[in-house]
């Protein structure tokens, strides 16, 4: 055999089939921020680029928290360094005498989604010449070039190791004792950050003063927020304080725990960076409670906004400093840290940055789509620019349904081939079988990945399933599939007030849940109201381990939904039920041990899409499945200590 065999070149690894050009108003170039962009779970894979078509960093906030949505921080640092120091020069200038022909006017960038893997469709599509895929943007944790929060944000320290603790914080007054870090406790209140299994918590014990300060470099402040994450063991703060403070040119302040308040959390008006932590400490109205807690510090319009947990705290509008600096403090009162985080932001006027979002996939709040949105395919070459391949997608092969098991799949694709094939004895034994089984349900089973089934296996399979297709029976009398959803309906009553209708209401829903077997806390109740006069009618509720605030809302047609305030927005409570309910239940069960601490083991799987969880008490009762471990298993056990 001779002659000369010429290889086709066809496109492989991961590309993106659409484009979009997004302006983000009302901020100028030049100027390092991070970027907000809400992202529906529905879009996939995602990237980023700037004006030179080189890929952007993105990281997901680990406060924000939606069913159907994420909220994601681009690192956006203008432009480079040249064009980035003219318009710190022209920004300077009167704006009848600036020179900025030639600068960019607006904040820009390019949107890619709708990922596809070329390598498994095995596309005809030729590639340019020259085109070669880049390693340098890979696909991390499943969404492309997600990175940690620390490479995006100003400042971010969850602590991961102590040897670097030097060259980020400025630490004063402390000794080897003083500082440590240990696992972080998994108790009621707000949830730690997401910052992966590497994260740790910081131990500050205060018995002598001690100071953490580190220096924050932001050009021009637009909107700097400041979080930390602190865990409140209870104790009883008789003397001193222990605390989370900023300073800047605009406005300073501190806020945490001191003896001036013990039972509510406090905050220091005037804070002097050469006496840190001492002054007047004055008493909020939000009330300590043991557990994990948001502590936000939020520097807007020349004011610095201090909440806790959503409850505001205070409003502060003065400060003798000169530059942006981050501060820890203590002082007799040891306190637990679970991460500190600093993120610069443009201005939302109470807008994206204000509670949970309603967003849907083809959403790009605060961005604004310009007039640029094409298909095709694109990808990432080794010179670190995005480049398009080709114009369009090349027709794809039908998507097989991706509930069915592999040996389903298997046997659709033969059965049609089979159809008319004689049946024989054993495979007649596996159509009554079949039918059998049918006629008195299969077992309802949770499903795992499935490894490749051989032909050989699906084959008898699809034989039966071809054979019941010529000898049809009747379904007559056979009840529809249960609905998945839930639908509570509650309505307004005339005269009734708002403490006796959130009562009602939460009692029908909670007796529906428990109908329709959700898994709940056995200590769901109201404990007490909230303590904000800008929030009409909320109450506290215990909900498991948590402490939730929920109120009543009335729609159209007196309709009422039971509400639950999560980030500064609202949730549906069958939605948080569902969400929140099992889990809660299981850390409320009696499981010590005799060391006086509480075990819960729990086993997390991955199946079409969502994780499932279960209980190593309720694992027992189950038939035991041996099978590989995969990447989408994991054992998680959760230990809470008790006091």
């Amino acid at each position: 055999l001779s002659g000369h065999f010429i290889m086709a070149s066809c496109a492989s690894g991961s590309a993106f089939t659409r484009h979009q050009l997004l302006l983000y108003p009302d901020i100028l170039p030049g100027q390092r921020l991070c970027l907000p962009f809400f992202l529906h779970k529905d879009v996939g894979d995602v990237l980023f680029t700037d004006e030179a078509q080189k890929a952007l960093e993105f990281s997901e906030d680990t406060a924000y928290e939606a069913i159907d949505h994420r909220l994601l921080w681009i690192a956006y640092d203008g432009h480079d360094e040249g064009t980035r120091e003219r318009w710190k020069i022209e920004m300077q200038k009167p704006v009848a005498r600036r020179g900025d022909e030639g600068l960019p006017k607006r904040v820009q960038i390019h949107y890619y989604f709708g990922r596809v893997d070329l390598t498994l469709m095995h596309l005809d599509i030729e590639v340019p010449v020259g085109h070669t895929i880049s390693d340098d943007v890979c696909v991390q944790r499943g969404h492309s070039n997600e990175v940690p929060p620390e490479r995006i944000l100003v400042f971010a320290d969850f602590f991961r190791d102590k040897e670097g603790l030097p060259s980020r914080w400025n630490c004063q007054g402390a000794d080897a004792k003083s500082i440590s870090l240990k696992s972080c406790p998994d108790k009621a209140g707000a949830p730690r950050p997401h910052c992966g299994p590497l994260a740790r918590a910081l131990y500050l014990k205060g018995s002598r003063r001690l100071t953490m300060r580190r220096p924050l470099t932001i050009e021009v402040a637009q909107r700097v927020h400041v979080r930390g994450y602190f865990f409140d063991e209870g104790s009883t703060c008789g003397k001193g304080c222990h605390w989370i403070g900023f300073t800047s040119r605009a406005a300073s302040g501190a806020l945490g725990v001191s003896s001036a308040s013990p039972s509510h959390y406090s905050f220091l008006r005037v804070f002097d960076e050469n006496k840190p932590g001492e002054g007047r400490w004055e008493g909020s109205a939000v009330a300590r409670s043991v557990g994990w807690h948001l502590f936000e510090l939020e520097l807007r319009e020349g004011e610095l906004l201090l909440t806790v947990d959503d409850e505001p705290v205070a409003r502060l509008d003065s400060s003798k400093h000169s530059h942006e600096e981050l501060w820890l403090g203590a002082h007799e009162f040891s306190g637990v840290w679970g991460g500190i985080e600093v993120l610069h932001t443009p201005l939302g006027h109470d807008t994206w940055e204000t509670g949970v979002q309603s967003i849907t996939p083809g959403n790009r709040r605060p961005w604004r789509i310009a007039n640029l949105d094409e298909r095709g395919v694109w990808q990432m070459s080794t010179d670190g620019t995005m480049e398009k391949i080709a114009d369009e997608l090349p027709s794809e092969p039908e998507a097989l349904p991706p509930n069915e098991s592999a040996a389903t799949q298997v046997a659709e694709i033969v059965a049609e081939v089979l159809e008319a094939a004689p049946d024989t004895p054993e495979q007649l034994e596996l159509l009554e079988a079949d039918e059998q089984l049918e006629s008195e349900g299969e077992p309802e089973l949770d499903l795992l990945e499935e490894d490749p089934v051989p032909l050989h296996e699906a084959l008898p399979k699809a034989r039966a399933k071809a054979k019941a297709k010529r000898r049809p029976k009747s379904r007559a009398g056979k009840a529809p599939p249960p609905s998945s959803g839930l639908v509570i309906e509650c309505w307004s009553k005339i005269g009734e007030d708002k403490l006796c209708q959130l009562d009602r209401v939460m009692a029908e829903i909670l007796f529906k849940l428990q109908e329709a077997n959700v898994a709940l806390p056995s200590n769901v109740g109201r404990v007490a109201t909230c303590s904000s006069t800008e929030h009409a009618a909320c109450y506290v509720y215990s909900f498991g381990t948590r402490r939730v605030h929920i109120s009543t809302r009335e729609g159209e047609g007196g309709r009422l939904t039971l509400v639950v305030r999560v980030g500064g927005g609202f949730m549906d409570f069958v939605e948080f039920a569902h969400r929140h309910g099992f889990i809660e239940h299981l850390k409320l069960g009696d499981s010590s041990s005799s060391d006086g601490t509480r075990r819960i083991h729990l086993t997390s799987v991955m199946s079409n899409g969502r994780v499932r969880l279960t209980s190593a008490d309720s694992a027992a009762d189950m038939q035991a499945v041996v099978r590989q471990p995969t990447e989408d298993s994991t054992i998680a056990t959760f230990v809470d200590a008790v006091h």
